[in-house]
């Protein structure tokens, strides 16, 4: 469970510096890539290319479409990489933690007198569905 703790822990570091400046930066997002790519080879993991394959053209649309940040666009590959296997299991429970997480986020927004159009931190919603990938069986 030392990869799920590293995921807990990555989340908390990525989901503060997003929410404080909007931005993922390039330098800790390798450090995770590298440090994820040790694990995986310690733990004997396997790697679902396949996941982040589909990603990226999905992240760039959103990026496109709906103002998805490119770093949340990397973050979103390097978790789908580790942590999210190709199967439609997987992508639901995926997509229901982004979801969640995002309207969470959404919501906290407006209350605190923001609205909608107002620019969101997405990393606690990425990770929170990698999390739950992560964590189910």
């Amino acid at each position: 469970q030392i990869v799920l703790l590293a995921l807990v822990l990555a989340s908390v570091y990525f989901s503060i510096v997003d929410i404080r400046s909007h931005r993922i930066p390039n330098r800790p997002l390798l450090l995770f890539l590298i440090f994820l790519s040790i694990l995986a080879v310690a733990t004997n993991s396997n790697l679902n290319w396949m996941s982040a394959a589909i990603s990226l053209p999905v992240g760039l649309l959103l990026s496109i479409v709906a103002g998805l940040g490119f770093g949340d666009v990397k973050l979103l590959m390097i978790l789908t990489l580790f942590f999210l296997p190709s199967n439609l299991t997987s992508a639901s429970r995926f997509l229901a933690g982004v979801a969640i997480s995002a309207l969470v986020l959404m919501v906290a927004t407006l209350l605190k007198g923001g609205n909608y159009r107002d620019s969101m931190a997405f990393a606690p919603s990425l990770f929170a569905g990698a999390i739950l990938c992560a964590s189910l069986p």
